[in-house]
């Protein structure tokens, strides 16, 4: 019997919203950007180890002001900072919480 080689490609599976996609080493980078605008937009991700994961618009305060004094507003006034944050959610429960960067947005 001949020695072949045969190459297997890694399979990942992700579910995006109501969107399940499979892929593999040679298009995750695509994937994972296309899943990562999805998240953006709103959707939760889920592993197929139970994690959860999604994208939330936090505004940044500060407690020591009140009313609309306790936002940073542009120079426009239109729009206020906000944390763009990642929270992961583990299959035992325990939530992580990640600050990606600060965004400018509409106050909401």
């Amino acid at each position: 019997m001949p020695n072949t080689k045969v190459n297997r490609l890694k399979m990942h599976m992700t579910r995006c919203g109501n969107t399940l996609f499979v892929y593999d080493d040679t298009t995750k980078e695509r994937v994972e950007k296309q899943i990562m605008r999805r998240m953006e937009k709103g959707e939760t991700v889920e592993r197929p180890d139970g994690t959860k994961i999604w994208i939330e618009y936090e505004a940044v305060r500060d407690a020591s002001k009140s009313g609309s004094a306790c936002y940073t507003w542009d120079k426009s006034g239109n729009r206020c900072k906000h944390e763009k944050v990642m929270y992961t959610l583990h299959p035992l429960g325990v939530r992580s919480r990640d600050v990606l960067r600060s965004v400018w947005r509409d106050y909401d």
